[in-house]
């Protein structure tokens, strides 16, 4: 269970890296990893939860990476599973599909194409990094991120208006 919900986190990552290097790509190249990286998501999510009310497992919470481990704290990089990130979780992705999918029709004509597709699948990730975290640094983290990538969506609307 734990390694399948660090690909459905990672999954947005890897659509958002993927789309990056390749920002000469073709719109159907575009369409196709960003939505594929987000429906991996969803259908994780959707699987994973599935998974958690029929095994009737209790919350789960794993640390992956250490950033600072003292005598008095320690600060790790991890994940924490129960029905509430689950749900959560699968509410993020859906929605964001949906926003993907529509997104395509709307921004059909617009040169900056591939930017919004990396700008969506970042704040995706921004969002599940929120829902799974296992700590305040994490969460801060996440919340800095989902800033961020509202701010380039913000600023990615503002520079088309200039432009027209």
């Amino acid at each position: 269970m734990i390694a399948l919900t660090l690909i459905l986190l990672l999954s947005p990552l890897i659509g958002t890296l993927l789309l990056l290097f390749c920002q000469n790509s073709s719109k159907n190249l575009t369409i196709l990893i960003s939505n594929i990286s987000i429906l991996i998501a969803f259908l994780l999510s959707l699987f994973l939860l599935y998974l958690f009310y029929s095994s009737n497992s209790g919350a789960i919470s794993a640390n992956f990476l250490t950033f600072a481990d003292t005598k008095l704290f320690s600060l790790h990089f991890g994940i924490y599973i129960d029905s509430l990130a689950l749900i959560m979780s699968s509410v993020v992705t859906s929605v964001s599909l949906l926003v993907h999918y529509y997104s395509i029709s709307y921004m059909k004509q617009d040169i900056s194409f591939n930017r919004f597709f990396i700008y969506t699948n970042f704040f995706t990730f921004s969002m599940l990094l929120i829902v799974f975290a296992n700590n305040f640094l994490q969460l801060f983290i996440g919340w800095e991120l989902v800033g961020l990538s509202s701010y380039l969506l913000i600023g990615f609307l503002d520079k088309k208006r200039i432009c027209n």
